[in-house]
């Protein structure tokens, strides 16, 4: 894990996301190198409006194209929907975790 983010919020952000996805409005994807997941894409669903929930890159593989392949895949997958708009917004402090 990322040397600014504890164990605890690393097991407290997990049980979060697995929350999410047992609830199943959620779609998830990873992305994966050498059989190791590096990054991951969590799109929430509700009523027809997606959002994406959780975008997440491991420390050491950021700013290597690993988000933007997620998101670029997330934007193909919501076109077959034929969903027209898509808005976002990130946070800084979204950083460590």
């Amino acid at each position: 894990t990322d040397s600014n983010v504890s164990d605890e919020q690393v097991h407290a952000s997990l049980n979060r996301i697995k929350k999410q996805i047992t609830r199943g409005s959620h779609w998830g994807y990873t992305a994966v190198e050498n059989e190791v997941p590096v990054g991951l894409i969590l799109v929430d669903v509700e009523e027809g409006a997606f959002f994406v929930d959780n975008l997440y890159v491991a420390p050491d593989h950021r700013r290597k194209g690993v988000g933007e392949a997620l998101m670029r895949h997330v934007l193909q997958e919501l076109q077959k929907h034929n969903v027209e708009e898509v808005d976002y917004m990130t946070y800084r402090f979204a950083d460590g975790l």
